[in-house]
Protein backbone atom coordinates (compact mmCIF):
# COMPACT_ATOMS: atom_id res chain seq x y z
CA UNK A 1 0.00 0.00 0.00
CA UNK A 2 2.79 2.57 1.10
CA UNK A 3 4.69 1.64 -2.11
CA UNK A 4 1.67 2.84 -4.71
CA UNK A 5 1.36 6.01 -2.62
CA UNK A 6 5.15 6.35 -3.05
CA UNK A 7 5.08 5.35 -6.80
CA UNK A 8 2.16 8.56 -6.99
CA UNK A 9 3.84 11.29 -5.08
CA UNK A 10 7.35 10.35 -6.59
CA UNK A 11 6.42 10.49 -10.18
CA UNK A 12 3.15 12.36 -9.99
CA UNK A 13 3.83 14.73 -7.34
CA UNK A 14 0.43 14.27 -5.74
CA UNK A 15 -1.93 12.10 -3.89
CA UNK A 16 -5.32 11.66 -2.99
CA UNK A 17 -5.92 10.15 0.43
CA UNK A 18 -9.06 7.64 0.15
CA UNK A 19 -10.65 8.61 3.83
CA UNK A 20 -10.96 12.00 3.57
CA UNK A 21 -11.18 12.35 -0.77
CA UNK A 22 -8.34 15.27 -0.43
CA UNK A 23 -6.12 15.48 -3.38
CA UNK A 24 -2.50 16.88 -1.59
CA UNK A 25 -0.17 18.19 -4.11
CA UNK A 26 3.75 17.88 -2.83
CA UNK A 27 5.45 22.06 -2.48
CA UNK A 28 7.62 22.60 -5.55
CA UNK A 29 10.29 22.03 -3.12
CA UNK A 30 9.09 18.71 -1.92
CA UNK A 31 11.85 15.78 -1.93
CA UNK A 32 11.14 12.47 -1.45
CA UNK A 33 14.02 10.18 1.07
CA UNK A 34 14.42 7.18 1.81
CA UNK A 35 16.49 4.49 3.48
CA UNK A 36 16.77 1.03 3.21
CA UNK A 37 18.97 -1.28 5.09
CA UNK A 38 18.61 -4.25 2.53
CA UNK A 39 18.92 -2.06 -0.46
CA UNK A 40 14.84 -2.65 -0.82
CA UNK A 41 15.63 -6.30 -1.33
CA UNK A 42 14.09 -7.72 1.61
CA UNK A 43 15.83 -9.80 3.97
CA UNK A 44 16.55 -13.33 4.68
CA UNK A 45 19.31 -13.60 7.47
CA UNK A 46 17.36 -12.66 10.56
CA UNK A 47 19.71 -9.45 10.33
CA UNK A 48 16.63 -7.30 9.67
CA UNK A 49 13.33 -9.42 9.98
CA UNK A 50 10.32 -8.04 8.66
CA UNK A 51 11.54 -5.95 6.13
CA UNK A 52 10.23 -7.09 2.54
CA UNK A 53 11.51 -6.99 -0.57
CA UNK A 54 10.36 -3.85 -2.21
CA UNK A 55 8.84 -3.33 -5.99
CA UNK A 56 11.59 -2.99 -8.76
CA UNK A 57 9.75 -0.71 -10.20
CA UNK A 58 9.32 1.93 -7.10
CA UNK A 59 13.00 0.98 -6.87
CA UNK A 60 14.07 1.88 -10.39
CA UNK A 61 12.98 5.71 -9.49
CA UNK A 62 15.44 6.33 -6.71
CA UNK A 63 19.10 6.75 -6.89
CA UNK A 64 20.88 4.92 -4.64
CA UNK A 65 23.70 6.13 -2.34
CA UNK A 66 25.09 4.00 -0.15
CA UNK A 67 26.37 5.17 3.53
CA UNK A 68 28.80 3.74 5.71
CA UNK A 69 29.75 4.15 9.04
CA UNK A 70 31.06 7.72 9.83
CA UNK A 71 35.29 8.11 10.39
CA UNK A 72 36.40 7.43 13.26
CA UNK A 73 36.94 11.27 14.76
CA UNK A 74 33.38 12.16 13.48
CA UNK A 75 31.99 9.11 15.45
CA UNK A 76 33.73 9.89 18.67
CA UNK A 77 32.70 13.67 18.37
CA UNK A 78 29.04 12.43 17.93
CA UNK A 79 29.03 9.87 21.16
CA UNK A 80 30.66 12.79 22.98
CA UNK A 81 28.27 15.73 22.48
CA UNK A 82 25.48 13.06 22.59
CA UNK A 83 26.79 12.44 26.28
CA UNK A 84 27.29 16.24 27.19
CA UNK A 85 30.96 14.68 27.58
CA UNK A 86 33.01 17.36 25.63
CA UNK A 87 36.51 17.87 27.24
CA UNK A 88 35.92 14.88 29.65
CA UNK A 89 39.52 12.85 28.97
CA UNK A 90 38.10 9.03 31.06
CA UNK A 91 35.06 9.09 28.49
CA UNK A 92 37.08 10.09 25.55
CA UNK A 93 39.50 7.12 25.99
CA UNK A 94 36.44 5.14 26.77
CA UNK A 95 35.08 6.09 23.72
CA UNK A 96 38.35 5.51 22.05
CA UNK A 97 38.12 1.74 23.03
CA UNK A 98 34.84 1.49 22.18
CA UNK A 99 35.55 2.50 18.48
CA UNK A 100 38.24 0.54 18.08
CA UNK A 101 35.82 -2.78 19.10
CA UNK A 102 33.22 -1.44 16.90
CA UNK A 103 35.11 -1.67 14.11
CA UNK A 104 36.29 -4.81 14.50
CA UNK A 105 32.66 -5.78 15.49
CA UNK A 106 31.53 -4.09 11.98
CA UNK A 107 34.33 -5.65 9.52
CA UNK A 108 33.26 -9.29 11.20
CA UNK A 109 29.60 -8.65 10.47
CA UNK A 110 30.29 -7.53 6.97
CA UNK A 111 32.20 -10.57 6.73
CA UNK A 112 28.96 -12.43 7.79
CA UNK A 113 31.32 -13.91 10.41
CA UNK A 114 29.08 -12.32 13.49
CA UNK A 115 25.73 -11.69 13.24
CA UNK A 116 25.27 -8.41 15.36
CA UNK A 117 27.12 -5.27 14.47
CA UNK A 118 27.57 -1.79 16.62
CA UNK A 119 25.82 1.24 15.05
CA UNK A 120 26.58 4.84 16.02
CA UNK A 121 23.23 4.37 17.78
CA UNK A 122 24.20 1.33 20.24
CA UNK A 123 27.35 3.44 20.56
CA UNK A 124 25.10 6.15 21.85
CA UNK A 125 23.80 3.63 24.34
CA UNK A 126 26.48 1.94 25.38
CA UNK A 127 28.73 5.15 26.03
CA UNK A 128 26.02 6.80 28.38
CA UNK A 129 25.37 2.63 30.18
CA UNK A 130 29.61 3.04 30.35
CA UNK A 131 29.56 6.24 31.90
CA UNK A 132 26.69 5.81 34.21
CA UNK A 133 28.05 2.33 35.02
CA UNK A 134 31.72 3.43 35.95
CA UNK A 135 31.05 5.13 39.61
CA UNK A 136 30.00 1.44 40.09
CA UNK A 137 31.96 -0.80 37.93
CA UNK A 138 35.05 1.33 37.60
CA UNK A 139 37.36 0.20 34.68
CA UNK A 140 34.97 -2.59 33.86
CA UNK A 141 32.15 -0.17 33.00
CA UNK A 142 33.01 -0.33 29.62
CA UNK A 143 32.41 -3.88 29.15
CA UNK A 144 29.01 -3.84 31.79
CA UNK A 145 27.82 -1.26 29.44
CA UNK A 146 28.48 -3.21 26.31
CA UNK A 147 26.47 -6.33 27.51
CA UNK A 148 23.68 -4.18 28.89
CA UNK A 149 23.63 -2.12 25.25
CA UNK A 150 23.81 -5.29 22.93
CA UNK A 151 25.88 -8.30 24.29
CA UNK A 152 22.88 -9.58 25.82
CA UNK A 153 21.35 -9.63 22.85
CA UNK A 154 23.71 -11.17 20.73
CA UNK A 155 24.24 -15.32 20.30
CA UNK A 156 27.15 -16.98 22.73
CA UNK A 157 29.82 -16.97 20.39
CA UNK A 158 29.72 -13.58 19.13
CA UNK A 159 29.29 -12.58 22.71
CA UNK A 160 32.32 -13.75 24.02
CA UNK A 161 34.47 -12.78 20.83
CA UNK A 162 33.06 -9.15 21.57
CA UNK A 163 33.95 -9.82 25.07
CA UNK A 164 37.75 -10.53 23.99
CA UNK A 165 38.15 -7.50 21.75
CA UNK A 166 37.04 -5.24 24.35
CA UNK A 167 39.33 -6.84 27.23
CA UNK A 168 42.23 -6.69 24.13
CA UNK A 169 40.82 -2.57 23.29
CA UNK A 170 41.23 -2.01 27.23
CA UNK A 171 44.82 -3.30 27.71
CA UNK A 172 45.89 -1.73 25.22
CA UNK A 173 45.08 1.74 26.25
Amino acid sequence: DTSAWLHRLRDERRVLVPETGELVTAAPDFRLAVTANTLGQGDDTGAYRGTKAQNLALLDGFTVIKVGYMDADDEHDVVMKSLGQNGNPTMAQAIGVMRQVAEGVRKNFEEGSMDITVTTRTMIRWAALASGLAPIYGSKSVLEGARFAFLNRANETDARTIETLIEAAISSV
